[in-house]
C-alpha cells in the first residue's frame, strides 16, 4: 500500500513550531470596538467623529467632506446605510492589524475595511462598493476566544495555519480540520463561503479548541506542479495524511488542550481519508465525517458531471469535450488496463500515476469498519458532490463496526454545509453563507458527550 511509506519516515520528520504571536482578547477587543464606532458613526453620518479616529496622514489626505461625499454617492446608488454586521479583524504580518466590516444598505450588502497603525488609529479606510467581506456567524462569539498563527510542516513543506483557543485555564477538548480535495486555504474559503473558519469560530464559541490550516496543494501548489509534471512520486500521503499527523502532534504539546480529547474533523476528502488518519492514530478520542465521499473519488467526479450536465445540450462544444475528456480518464484509473506506465496527459488533470493508484488502494469503508474511533457523520441532503449513495455506504459500513457511530442528515444543507432551496449548483457558493448553526450544535454536543 502507498501509505508504508509514510509510516517510514514519519517518526524522523522535522516539525517545525512556530508560534507568531498570539491574538489577545485585550488587543482583539480594541479593534473590534474601534471598528464597530467607526461604521456606526459613519451610518449615522456623524463623519467629524469618524475623522477623529484617522491617523495624521490619513486625515491630510481624506477630509471629512471626502468621507461625507462618498457615503452620500452610495446611499444614492444602494439605498439608505440600514446597519453594520460584527467586523472581522485579523492581525495580517506584513500588514498590521485590519478590519473588515459588512455593512447593510437597503439595496445591497458593501465592505469597509480599515488597516490600524501601531498607535490604534486608522491608517488606511476603503468603502467597497460591492460585497466581498466575510459574514461573522452570529452564533460565533469573537470576544470567548483568542487566535495564535502557527507555521509547522515537513523540511520545504511548511504550512501555515492557526489555533483558536477559547479563554479558559482549564485544558480543553481540540479538533483539527481536514480539507476537501482541491488547493484549500485555512479558512476552507469557496467563493464567499468559509467553511472552516465559520466550523472554528462557532467551536471556539462553545470551548472547543480548533486548529485549522494550509492544504499542501494551496500553499505549494508551484511546487508541486513541477514534481509532477517530472513524473516525481505524489499520494494521498502527500496531499492529505502526512499533514494531518504532523497537526496532531503540534496539538499534543499545546498545554491548554487536553491530549486525551483530540478529535479530526474531514470535510469531503478530508472525510474520506479521516477512517485511516484515525487507523495511524489511534489515541485521537473522534472522527467527524462532513460531506464525506464512501464512494471511488474517480465515481464522485463521474457523479458530479452527470449531475451537472445531464444533458449534453447544456454545453458548448469546448465543455462537451472537456467533460467528456475527464470521464473517459476518470473511469480507465479504475479499470485493469490502468497501471504505473500510464502516462499522466491520459489521466484526470494530469495527476501522475502514482497518485491515482493510492486512492485506488485505499478503500475507506474497509478501514473504517476496522477502526475503533468513535464516529459521527454529517451530510447534508442537497450536496451533489458527496450525495446519498455515500451515506448509504457508510451506513452500510457503520452497522459491521464496534465502535459508536452517529449519524444525521439535513434536508436544506449544501456540500459546504450552507442552507438553500432547490436542486445545488456550484453557483450558490458565490452566495455569501455560513455553516447552519445547528451543524456547529450537533459536533459541539457530540465531542463533549461520553463516548
Amino acid at each position: 500500500m502507498p501509505y508504508t511509506c509514510y509510516m517510514r519516515y514519519a517518526t524522523s520528520l522535522f516539525l517545525l513550531t512556530i508560534a507568531l504571536g498570539s491574538f489577545t482578547s485585550k488587543a482583539q477587543e480594541k479593534y473590534v470596538n474601534t471598528s464597530n464606532r467607526m461604521a456606526r458613526w459613519m451610518q449615522l453620518h456623524q463623519f467629524d467623529s469618524a475623522h477623529h479616529c484617522f491617523s495624521l496622514d490619513l486625515k491630510l489626505a481624506v477630509s471629512v467632506a471626502q468621507i461625507e461625499q462618498q457615503v452620500s454617492q452610495l446611499e444614492s446608488v444602494y439605498g439608505k446605510w440600514e446597519t453594520n454586521r460584527t467586523p472581522d479583524v485579523e492581525f495580517i504580518p506584513s500588514i498590521g492589524w485590519r478590519s473588515t466590516i459588512p455593512l447593510v444598505f437597503a439595496n445591497n450588502l458593501l465592505t469597509m475595511m480599515l488597516t490600524f497603525d501601531s498607535n490604534g488609529c486608522v491608517s488606511n479606510w476603503m468603502l467597497i462598493p460591492r460585497f466581498t467581506a466575510y459574514l461573522i456567524p452570529d452564533y460565533a462569539n469573537t470576544f470567548t476566544f483568542t487566535e495564535t498563527p502557527y507555521t509547522f510542516g515537513k523540511p520545504g513543506w511548511q504550512l501555515n495555519g492557526v489555533l483558536s483557543i477559547p479563554n479558559s485555564s482549564n485544558k480543553m477538548p481540540a479538533a483539527i480540520i481536514i480539507h476537501d480535495s482541491g488547493p484549500i486555504d485555512k479558512d476552507g474559503t469557496v467563493g464567499l463561503v468559509r467553511m472552516y473558519k465559520d466550523l472554528a469560530y462557532g467551536l471556539a464559541s462553545k470551548g472547543i479548541c480548533v486548529f485549522r490550516y494550509e492544504k499542501r496543494s494551496y500553499a505549494h501548489g508551484n511546487k508541486l506542479f513541477m514534481q509532477n509534471y517530472q513524473d516525481k512520486p505524489y499520494t494521498l500521503a502527500d496531499e492529505v495524511t502526512d499533514d494531518a499527523s504532523l497537526a496532531i502532534a503540534l496539538l499534543k504539546t499545546n498545554p491548554n488542550i487536553d491530549t486525551n480529547q483530540i478529535y479530526i474533523i474531514g470535510h469531503g476528502q478530508g472525510g474520506t481519508m479521516a477512517p485511516y488518519i484515525a487507523k495511524q492514530h489511534p489515541e485521537i478520542a473522534g472522527m467527524v465525517l462532513l460531506g464525506a465521499y464512501a464512494r471511488p473519488i474517480q465515481q464522485s467526479i463521474i457523479d458530479q458531471l452527470n449531475y451537472l450536465y445531464p444533458d449534453s445540450s447544456q454545453l458548448n462544444y469546448q465543455d462537451y469535450a472537456y467533460a467528456t475528456k475527464l470521464k473517459r480518464e476518470a473511469a480507465y484509473t479504475m479499470s485493469k488496463k490502468f497501471s504505473m506506465r500510464t502516462p499522466k496527459d491520459s489521466l484526470p488533470n494530469q495527476i501522475t500515476a502514482s497518485y491515482w493508484i493510492s486512492v485506488n488502494a485505499y478503500k475507506q469503508t474497509e478501514v473504517f469498519k476496522q477502526v475503533q474511533t468513535p464516529a459521527l457523520i454529517l451530510q447534508g441532503e442537497r450536496d451533489y458532490q458527496a450525495n446519498s449513495t455515500d451515506i448509504a455506504l457508510w451506513q452500510k459500513a457503520a452497522a459491521l463496526r464496534t465502535a459508536p457511530t452517529q449519524f444525521k442528515t439535513y434536508p436544506t444543507l449544501n456540500h459546504l454545509l450552507v442552507a438553500g432551496q432547490g436542486p445545488s449548483k456550484p453557483i450558490e457558493y458565490q452566495t455569501q453563507g455560513n455553516v447552519a448553526e445547528s451543524i456547529i450544535q450537533q459536533i459541539s454536543m457530540w465531542m463533549q458527550q461520553p463516548k
